[in-house]
């Protein structure tokens, strides 16, 4: 469920940014620094015509084109190194900007799993009023349009965590998150799922992936589009202190997995968690739920379309 929108997000960012770093090389703003080294040691500072090929033009204004395959050789191995330096610096811009975006989404009422409590109530009535609480975010879901946002956490070893939003309309939605890329620094990337197509995509670099078909049936019938409640074993309710405040959690369990689904002293579902195992789970902490979805966002990307680098 959750746990899927997770892994494929990850992927996704993960594999755009890689073959982005590697792949995508694009002709420096500056052509100057473009360059060889002739026979003589001699830099030579070279240009790009309108059809990509290479030349040098001396004190005179004489235009000679670059043919020796040594030469090219060159020319291309520096052009594809200012390029990488170039996509570097629209990377870290992007990291920068989502780490303080990520500074202001951290969880807020438990870093980790909430601890089991003694105060729990397994009783018919119980069941009935867990059924209750979680009935208006089930019929929002069903409704197919609506807007999440929130903060998930991973804990699979690593303790990811990041802000989300996910956007729904019809069959079609749109998540944004901002992912863990290296020393806690996060990159944003999204996932477009529109016309039956989905679309992986990185916007700081301006890039984006076909993920095709089946990975969008996969996003879409995840925690956030789908509570399938009535095949739920439900087990107990319990009140639990976080921080200095009461919530209440309800507890279920389906396949073998546990979940559980916390809410403030008004009923308002503030949390949701799906433990696999003790050290596999995944928290997603819920900011604001809205019945509406802003649609400009699910549309197909504009920018590279990297699908045939990644193969």
């Amino acid at each position: 469920m959750l746990k899927r929108i997770v892994a494929i997000l990850l992927i996704c960012a993960m594999m755009l940014t890689v073959t982005s770093c590697k792949s995508i090389v694009k002709t420096p703003a500056d052509d100057n620094r473009v360059y060889y080294v002739d026979e003589e040691g001699h830099t030579q500072y070279v240009e790009k015509d309108g059809d990509g090929k290479y030349y040098i033009t001396d004190g005179e204004g004489v235009t000679t084109y670059i043919e020796d395959e040594k030469y090219l050789n060159q020319i291309k191995e520096n052009e594809e190194k200012i390029a990488q330096e170039g996509i570097q610096n629209i990377i870290d811009s992007g990291i920068e900007d989502a780490t303080e975006k990520a500074e202001n989404d951290k969880l807020q009422i438990s870093d980790g799993l909430i601890k089991e409590e003694a105060n729990t109530d397994n009783t018919q009535k119980a069941k009935d009023a867990a059924l209750n609480r979680i009935k208006s975010y089930q019929e929002l879901l069903r409704t197919k349009k609506y807007t999440i946002k929130g903060t998930i956490k991973q804990g699979d070893g690593e303790d990811m965590s990041y802000p989300i939003v996910y956007i729904r309309n019809g069959e079609d939605f749109f998540i944004e998150a901002a992912i863990p890329f290296e020393e806690g620094k996060v990159i944003k990337a999204n996932m477009i799922y529109v016309g039956g197509v989905a679309y992986c995509v990185i916007p700081s670099l301006k890039v984006y992936y076909n993920a095709g078909k089946d990975i969008g049936d996969e996003m879409g019938v995840g925690t956030f589009s789908d509570v399938v409640v009535e095949k739920y074993t439900f087990v107990e309710t319990s009140k639990v202190t976080l921080n200095g405040k009461s919530y209440t959690c309800d507890k279920f369990t389906f396949e073998g997995d546990t979940y559980k689904y916390i809410y403030d002293s008004n009923n308002n579902l503030v949390r949701i968690e799906e433990i696999f195992s003790k050290n596999d789970y995944v928290i997603a902490e819920i900011s604001s739920m809205s019945p509406k979805a802003d649609t400009s966002k699910i549309k197909k990307p504009k920018g590279i379309d990297i699908t045939s680098m990644i193969g």
